[in-house]
Parts: C-alpha cells; structure tokens; sequence
C-alpha cells in the first residue's frame, strides 16, 4: 500500500507532515541513517534542530512505511518552491537550506548547508562538510579544467590567422544533428575550412575526447551548436570566436537553461554555456521572450531566421522524394494510416533518460488499430537507449520506430501523440490532428515548468483510456483550432540568412 504526503506545514523550524493513511510509524531515512518517528492522527513532527539533540544532517531524506518509500500527493508539486525554508546563522554568513524534491515516484526532504562565496563571479566551488574523497574528486576536476583552458589558449596563440574555420560541433550525438546537417551543402560553398566534430558527451567521458573537442574549438573562428554543449562551461574561448546556437526545438513548451532555474540540472548562475552564444537562432519573433529567459541574453543576439531542418518542409519534392523512399523501404507503411507516437524522455538528465511504456495498453491499442485500419508507430527520443518490448501478438499493428528518423515519420503519419516533444511544431504544418498523452502532467511541469502557451487550445488526456476515446474520434478533431496554442512558423527560408550571418562574420576576422 503506497502511502504519500498530502500537506506541508512549518512552525518556525518544526517541518509537520501529513499522510494518506494511517500509520503508526514511519522511517526517516538518507540510506545511512534511519531515524524512527512516531505518527499522530495521520501526521509526524520532525524537529529539525533536535533529531537526537543534532540538526537534520544534509543530504537526501526520504520516508518509509513498512519498507516502501512515501510519495506526495501531485497537488502538493507546485507549493514546493514556496515551502522552500532557509534559516541563517553567524551574521547571515552561513544558512541551514530546506528543501523539497520528487522524482522516481519519491518525496524527499533536501538539506544544504550554505556559506556566503565573496568570489561567487569566479569559478570557485566552495564546500562545506564535504567528504575528503568528494574534495579530491573536486580538486582533480578544478585542475582539468584549469589545464584544458591553458590548452586551448596554447592551442590559438599558434592559429593560422589567415585560414577562416567553421566548426559544427554536437556533444550529445554521434552524428550531425538536423539542423546542423541542412548547413552543410552551403557551408562548404563558402571560402572557409568546414571542421564536423561529434561525440556522445555523456558515454564518452574519456580525457582524450575532452582534449580533442578543446583543440577542435582552438582551430575555429566559428562555432555552430544546435543543442546544450557542456564544454562551454568550462573553456573561456577568444572573444573573437562567434558561436551561434541553432536551437534544435522549435517551440516553447517546456522549460530549458535558465527557465528552470533553481530547478534539478539548471544552469551555474554566470558560467553556463548559454550565455557565451554570439547569437541564438530561433524560428519566429513571438520566441524571443522565451528564448531571452532560456538563454539569458539580450534580445539583439536573439534573430528570429526559423530553423534550417525547416527549410525541407518548404520543398514538396524533397517530401515526395522522401516519401517513395520511405514506401521502398517499408512497402507496409503505404498500406495503413499512421499513428506516430513520440513523446520525450523523463529524467534529469541525458545518462538518466527513459520513458514509462507500460503507460501504454498495447492490448487496446492492438484492438482499436486492427478495428480502424492504423498503425501505431513508436518513436522514443534519442536519448532512451532501452529498446521497447513488443508482444509478437502486436507486431502487426505496432512497431517501435525509435532509431528512425522523425522527420521522416512525420510525412506519413496521420495523427501525431506527443507530450512535450519540440516535433509539434514540425507536425502542426501538415494540418493534421495531434494529441497531447501526458499521463504525469503535474509531475512533469513541476520537474520542467511550462512556457506560456495557450493551454486550453491543446487536446490534453492524463490517461490511456482517455487517449484511445481521443483517437476513436480523431476523425472530428478541429485542427485549426488545436494548433491555436503553437506559435506561427515562418514560411520562409532560414538557411539563407543564417549563411549570411556567418559571412559577414568571417568578414569582421
């Protein structure tokens, strides 16, 4: 029986739980230590400066009954941030942090202990009551990328100034990404060298890569990234070196960089990687409020020239091309309607990275495709490296797509489901009906908190009963309507104008 927090209180610094169900005690625990505490009418107190006449030591709390971590009423997510406590002492030079988090189905209570950093525009990490393993971890870490910066500044003082390089660079694929491949035929039209470099950042943490990818960026004048690029963070490249940020998603659904600050895996305050971009590109002017907040940056960096891998979606032969090939490859395809079903990962981050496909009923799903002529094809995000388990008694009527690519997929599909997945955006220009299936609505956008779009344009459903009702009448789905909560995509070409950005600034060299 799983049991979850329902209420929050404070009285002064007495945190006071309440519960679902009655219990008659519960366990307070950050895997080390277990601390029994007694329950009343369905609530415990937990005193943080005298559990065993010591303070709540930090780290992560979670709570047990009858061996079974406590979760938290969904409702509960977006008070968190407000019940958020911080005490100070000495002077205000030191504070005790309280926090609350979820994630894996699990309420934890979150302890920091904090001291004030006079240096905090520095790259100076300041521990307090740290392990000694943790601090030479630390040690060794500060040391590399002391070393990777003197490496790179060796690296540029021995340029060849009169050769003008372009690097597209990817740190979380191992292959150019869509936007980055559109620029490829164009870039080697111009009189500069064109430098590829991809590697997958989170599998690949070998000394050598980072030395490589530093020597890569030392070469070029011109940098082009579609995606977050961590060794940014770390490496104060030349001032003369442009780098320009070709977004990969199209629309703002959920939050990224520094619209979720304070959030698991936001960005350091004034070291992130986003804020060294010369320009971000994104596809329309109704974007730049977002991506000012998401980038930090000033809106004259942010130019609204729409996104190359669009630029296909503007070429009716290039689609029909690709279709015929699509049909060769798979003559099944051109038999059925199509249901492509691609929603986003869930986890903090890239290594963390899955999706819940037990949220799907492949027996109904198997019932309503055979009864209505579909298929449903599933294409996972990237990142989700676990491959989907499908019955043999589905294969007819569902197939896991999840290697292919979704660009593809979308000119034959008929119906899209997605959750917050960017590919909407690309969807939405075929004028077909799309479905929003998010099952866990408001753990999700307390994890990734929402951008202002219009909500009640979306066709929402939070279950998969809900979801095959949904599609059952996919055939009155008003899609002008459901698209009102997407912002106009730019039914121009972006390619040009971003060529001509990276040409004049090879000519400012």
């Amino acid at each position: 029986m799983e049991y979850k927090v329902v209420d929050i209180e404070w009285e002064r610094c007495n945190l006071l739980l309440t519960f679902d169900k009655e219990t008659k005690e519960i366990l307070l625990s950050n895997n080390k230590d277990k601390i029994l505490l007694k329950v009343y009418n369905k609530k415990v107190l937990i005193p943080l400066t005298n559990i065993n006449e010591q303070m709540l030591d930090k780290g992560l709390w979670h709570l047990e009954v009858k061996g079974k971590r406590v979760g938290v009423d969904s409702s509960l997510l977006k008070e968190f941030d407000n019940l958020t406590r911080i005490f100070y002492y000495r002077n205000e030079l030191y504070a005790y942090n309280v926090s609350f988090k979820y994630f894996e189905k699990v309420f934890y209570i979150n302890i920091h202990f904090m001291m004030e950093n006079k240096k905090y525009k520095k790259y100076i990490r300041v521990f307090e009551g740290e392990k000694k393993k943790e601090l030479i971890k630390n040690c060794f870490k500060l040391i590399g990328i002391k070393s990777l910066n003197i490496i790179y500044k060796l690296r540029r003082v021995f340029k060849n100034k009169h050769r003008k390089v372009i690097l597209l660079l990817t740190e979380n694929s191992n292959h150019l990404t869509e936007n980055l491949q559109a620029l490829v035929k164009p870039l080697n039209e111009l009189p500069s060298k064109i430098l590829i470099y991809c590697h997958d950042d989170i599998n690949d943490k070998r000394i050598s890569t980072y030395y490589k990818t530093t020597i890569m960026l030392a070469k070029s004048d011109i940098i082009l990234i579609e995606n977050y690029t961590p060794i940014l963070n770390i490496l104060n490249l030349s001032k003369k070196t442009m780098i320009i940020q070709l977004w990969h998603a199209g629309v703002g659904f959920k939050a990224v960089g520094y619209a979720r600050f304070g959030k698991q895996g936001s960005p350091h305050p004034f070291f992130s990687s986003h804020r060294k971009y010369t320009y971000a590109i994104v596809d329309n002017n109704n974007l730049k409020d977002i991506y000012k907040e998401v980038f930090g940056l000033n809106e004259d960096k942010i130019k609204a020239y729409g996104m190359p891998r669009l630029d296909n979606y503007f070429n009716k032969e290039n689609i029909i091309k690709t279709i015929k090939e699509i049909y060769t490859e798979y003559p099944y395809l051109k038999e059925k309607k199509i249901i492509l079903f691609a929603p986003t990962y869930r986890g903090a981050t890239q290594d963390t990275a899955h999706y819940d496909i037990n949220q799907l009923d492949f027996a109904l799903l198997n019932n309503f495709c055979k009864k209505n002529d579909f298929l449903f094809i599933i294409k996972l995000h990237p990142f989700i490296k676990e491959k989907v388990q499908i019955n043999s008694a589905y294969s007819d009527t569902i197939k896991d797509f999840s290697t292919y690519d979704i660009n593809k997929l979308i000119y034959i599909s008929d119906i899209l489901i997605t959750d917050y997945s960017s590919c909407v955006y690309e969807f939405s220009m075929f004028k077909r009906p799309i479905i929003y299936f998010r099952f866990d609505q408001e753990e999700y956008e307390y994890l990734r908190p929402y951008h202002g779009l219009d909500k009640a344009s979306l066709d929402v459903v939070t279950d998969f009963k809900s979801l095959i009702e949904e599609l059952e009448k996919y055939k009155d789905i008003d899609t002008k309507k459901k698209l009102n909560g997407l912002k106009k995509i730019k039914k121009e070409e972006s390619i040009p104008k971003i060529i001509k950005l990276i040409e004049e600034g090879l000519d400012k060299l």
